[in-house]
């Protein structure tokens, strides 16, 4: 990887079976909607990502996101837990060029409605030898904009 981190948006999943159970329960929630609802995705029917899962708040304006619920797995390889945080209040101060990344790559998610793919070290808790391959899906609040993004974590 030349880059600590990129993304694709509309990736191609191929490569990952539990990227595309977690698209395939997505599209199945969409109910022939463009997105599914947030209030649709249900944690307990998606026990084997539990761990593995975040759920992003987009805050008014997408000019800053929450981190609503971290799964156990993404904890453990931070050794932190940022649930409550923004990205903001994370990265800015620590790692700006990583804010500016997953701020980009979060407002192109909710603003083009696609989901994207990114692949990074872990170079802002200091971890560049590991890599997260992560898949974000957007979710609609209820109003036809995404209001959340819905993401799996994988380290390796």
């Amino acid at each position: 990887m030349s880059s600590p981190f990129s993304h694709v948006l509309d990736p191609d999943i191929a490569d990952n079976p539990r990227f595309q159970d977690l698209v395939a329960y997505w599209q199945a929630k969409r109910a022939g909607r463009a997105l599914p609802l947030r209030k649709d995705i249900d944690p307990l029917e998606l026990q084997p990502h539990l761990g593995s899962l975040v759920i992003i708040e987009c805050l008014p304006g997408l000019a800053d996101f929450r981190y609503r619920l971290i799964g156990t797995n993404i904890v453990d390889a931070y050794g932190r837990d940022s649930t409550g945080k923004t990205v903001r209040e994370l990265y800015e101060v620590a790692d700006p060029e990583y804010c500016a990344f997953l701020l980009q790559v979060y407002q192109a998610v909710a603003t083009q409605q696609v989901m994207a793919r990114l692949r990074a070290t872990l170079r802002p808790v200091h971890k560049q030898f590991r890599l997260a391959d992560s898949l974000l899906l957007p979710l609609d609040g209820g109003d036809g904009s995404v209001r959340w993004l819905l993401n799996e974590v994988l380290f390796s």
